[in-house]
């Protein structure tokens, strides 16, 4: 059985759209504070223009900030 946080496990990622309405949040805020340091900041997997952020990374900032999807 293979363990679910296995090194060879492939990420998922979340895009922008779609982590502002889990967060229940528009653009500008995400963006605040993201510039700000207060949330994760994005990888470019698939190319410089477009920001990902590993889901996992969310779920454990969610966890350690006492923040829950919206």
């Amino acid at each position: 059985m293979q363990n679910a946080h296995s090194a060879d496990q492939r990420p998922v990622w979340i895009r922008r759209l779609p982590l502002q309405q889990r967060w229940g949040m528009p653009s500008s805020t995400l963006y605040n504070r993201l510039e700000r340091g207060l949330i994760p900041k994005p990888e470019y997997p698939f190319g410089p223009s477009t920001p990902y952020w590993r889901l996992s990374e969310i779920e454990e900032f969610e966890r350690n900030s006492g923040r829950e999807a919206a």
